[in-house]
């Protein structure tokens, strides 16, 4: 679509965890209580991915995801990978900590030393069904491609930095979230060339409130992060809250873009926001809920009402447009999570 003189490109993407279908849960449950051989579960995942890759061929996405399928949590491998982390010998130890007012949750592990100068988690993790790399760059590696990880205040609110602090690991979190901000920038530099677009999970800025005295911090977090991505899109996204107290900030972060949950931010108010040289990635479908036809399929008739939607985000002047779930899918059965990106493309398609 046109705006004045310049051309916003609109296209969507997946922009968290998508869920697994029953069959691969069911050899996965199989190969856990020993009814089958985990090689069974490996190849049912496998397939799993591949249409995940081959639905985004066929609804025209122009970057690609993994969906981070059959990820537990999004800092998952970090637990599990990373020697500062306190993991135990069995992740099944770690305490378990409900993911926002959802029914899932994460273990939650213990920093106990300083994030790693050198580290190849992103590269060398190995994913706990596939034996493969947790984020399946195998699969991607001949298709430009987008990541999901955990921001620096995320990743440093997720885990419990007591000890640490306690221990003089880290003086305060101010410290904390600028050394996670470095931590992710060494990370995602030995990232494939195929990765053009890195989103980075921000949603404890606006599910709580984030002090100003923390915003210097996060700054030159992600400035650490800049520095190594000149190749690469990054987008801060937030969601399952109103972005609207931190927006007027969040504009002034040194990446390409922000991810904004409109289920929880009011479009009107956001129209006061100027987006101009910025992407904005809208989190237009609820990513926890949908409404069945009497056949129990996703009842996509409010498409017209979300294309209206749309042309008020053009109006924000984006240099990029990107229409997406508000988070990842995986709260929603496979093939209703399948549908929301099919109502996704199709929205795209009739706006253009």
């Amino acid at each position: 679509m046109r705006i004045g003189d310049e051309m916003t490109e609109l296209r969507s993407v997946i922009s968290g965890t998508h869920p697994l279908s029953e069959e691969v849960i069911q050899k996965i449950l199989d190969y856990k209580y020993g009814r089958d051989l985990k090689q069974s579960a490996q190849q049912k995942f496998e397939a799993d991915l591949q249409a995940l890759i081959s639905l985004q061929e066929e609804l025209g996405f122009s970057v690609f995801s993994s969906g981070s399928l059959g990820l537990e949590d999004l800092i998952r491998p970090f637990t599990r990978s990373l020697p500062a982390l306190k993991s135990y010998e069995n992740l099944g130890d770690l305490p378990i900590v409900r993911w926002h007012y959802t029914n899932t949750f994460y273990r939650r592990p213990t920093l106990i030393e300083r994030f790693p100068e050198e580290s190849r988690v992103l590269l060398e993790d190995r994913h706990s069904i596939s034996e493969k790399s947790s984020y399946s760059h195998e699969m991607l590696r001949e298709k430009k491609s987008r990541i999901v990880l955990p921001g620096p205040i995320t990743l440093s609110l997720l885990i419990d930095s007591s000890y640490a602090f306690k221990q003089g690991v880290y003086k305060d979190y101010s410290e904390l979230f600028v050394d996670a901000g470095r931590f992710l920038s060494q990370e995602v530099e030995k990232l494939p060339p195929n990765y053009v677009e890195l989103q980075f999970d921000e949603p404890l800025l606006v599910w709580q409130r984030f002090s100003r005295r923390y915003r210097s911090a996060l700054k030159t977090a992600y400035e650490f992060i800049e520095g190594t991505t000149s190749n690469r899109q990054v987008i801060v996204n937030t969601y399952f809250a109103d972005v609207l107290p931190q927006l007027k900030y969040l504009l002034t972060l040194p990446v390409d873009g922000i991810g904004i949950d409109v289920l929880s931010t009011n479009v009107v108010k956001l129209s006061q926001f100027d987006f101009e040289g910025k992407v904005l990635q809208v989190g237009l479908l609820d990513s926890q809920n949908y409404l069945p036809t009497e056949t129990g399929a996703l009842d996509s008739s409010n498409s017209e009402f979300l294309r209206k939607i749309v042309h008020v985000f053009f109006s924000l002047s984006p240099k990029e447009l990107l229409l997406a779930p508000n988070t990842g899918l995986e709260y929603l059965p496979r093939p209703i999570a399948d549908a929301k990106l099919r109502q996704l493309s199709e929205i795209v398609k009739e706006v253009e």
